[in-house]
């Protein structure tokens, strides 16, 4: 009985540590996804043009 409750215990564990290990890099993907918007929203910001063809800078197209 306590050898199957030690190789649950090992198994729990190696799960725990997997999903740790996911949750590292999901975090890590959700971040550069927020740097790229970002990054985006500056360049867009940045642009001139007209706001009719989507040239324009965030804050013209949105008259701020």
């Amino acid at each position: 009985m306590s050898e199957e409750k030690d190789a649950k215990i090992q198994e729990l564990e190696a799960e725990i540590a997997r999903l740790k290990d996911e949750n590292s890099k999901l975090q890590e993907t959700v971040q550069w996804m927020h740097d790229l918007i970002w990054k985006m929203v500056r360049e867009r910001e940045g642009q001139k043009g007209d706001p009719s063809d989507g040239t324009a800078g965030w804050r013209t197209f949105c008259n701020i």
